[in-house]
């Protein structure tokens, strides 16, 4: 049923008539800033490479600069790098997706008489993961490793989860074709808020960073713990969690809570999200008969122990699915806003 095609959807950056661009995608937990400048503007430049949160990325004959920040610090951050760059050159225009495009739209104009001129949401995702594709940004998990999937090999039909702070489910049939089909409110932002009040950690990668020295084993109910048939139940012959933190009870009230390590915690927690996301995104292929997914978002971006989770836990649910991420990630969106589309 697949097929390897970008048939009818030429894309290419918008004009750049003020020597910049500037797409946001403003989430409930995220913004994601995209600057797009030409490399012989150095003055810009200069500016952009001395704000060291700012990814570069080298796109033709552009500089592409990517960062992320807290959506709570819209004010205390993002807009002192628009005054920065309005004193260089003049802004005149923001492009925005995203649920944050409205929410704070009045703060942009009452601070810098600048509105955000508004794109779909999911429409700027896909623009910018196609427009992307042909940079070799797409990549799957080969046993653990990332392996480049080459640009001709961008499948469709497809699901697309687009994972933020809860999760945006889609059916793509071709770059122009597409309905979202459904979701689930368990996303990055559970993650946070879940680390939150478990382990008192509300910062992603770090959250990430404690789960890659975690034993989920340790709080979990597993298969072995209940003498289930590895060989039965597992594609894998793995010993599976069938219940998350599952053993913290028990632990408490065997007076063994200084037992329960953080680490643990925060590994089955994103086992947790990424098994619910997993599990609702391969139902919606099969329901199709579509054998690839493709998950996007900051949740996933170029961070290997969120993909190997989310990787493990499809392969779980269908051993055939096909997984595939994309290097830039939560960036999509905000890229795509910076595209036009031709016929």
């Amino acid at each position: 049923m697949n097929k390897t095609t970008n048939e009818n959807c030429e894309l290419k950056f918008k004009e750049i008539t003020n020597k910049l661009l500037i797409g946001v995608d403003i989430g409930g937990s995220l913004l994601k800033i995209c600057i797009l400048i030409n490399k012989d503007e150095k003055i810009i430049n200069d500016y952009i490479i001395s704000k060291k949160n700012f990814e570069l990325n080298d796109i033709d004959s552009y500089n592409l600069f990517l960062t992320t920040l807290q959506t709570i610090d819209f004010e205390k951050e993002f807009l002192p790098i628009l005054r920065d760059l309005n004193d260089i050159v003049k802004i005149n225009e923001i492009y925005a997706t995203g649920g944050g495009a409205f929410k704070f739209n009045s703060i942009l104009k009452k601070n810098l008489n600048l509105e955000f001129k508004k794109y779909d949401e999911l429409k700027s995702l896909i623009l910018g993961y196609v427009f992307m594709n042909k940079y070799n940004s797409f990549y799957e998990l080969d046993n653990g490793i990332m392996k480049k999937i080459p640009p001709s090999d961008l499948l469709f039909p497809h699901v697309s989860a687009n994972i933020g702070s809860g999760v945006s489910i889609l059916k793509v049939e071709s770059p122009k074709k597409f309905e979202r089909v459904g979701g689930t409110l368990m996303g990055g932002g559970t993650l946070i808020g879940m680390a939150k009040l478990t382990i008192g950690m509300d910062d992603y990668n770090e959250i990430l960073e404690l789960a890659s020295k975690g034993n989920c084993e340790n709080v979990d109910i597993t298969m072995n713990d209940m003498n289930c048939s590895k060989s039965k139940e597992s594609n894998t012959g793995e010993n599976l969690s069938i219940s998350s933190l599952g053993k913290i009870h028990e632990l408490v009230q065997s007076g063994k809570k200084d037992e329960i390590k953080k680490e643990d915690i925060a590994l089955s927690l994103l086992n947790l999200i990424c098994s619910h996301i997993a599990q609702y995104s391969v139902l919606y292929a099969e329901k199709d008969k579509i054998d690839t997914i493709y998950y996007f978002g900051t949740f996933t971006k170029n961070n290997l122990m969120a993909d190997f989770a989310l990787t493990k836990a499809s392969k779980q649910w269908n051993k055939n699915i096909k997984v595939r991420f994309n290097y830039y990630g939560g960036y999509l969106g905000a890229i795509g806003t910076l595209l036009d589309e031709q016929n």
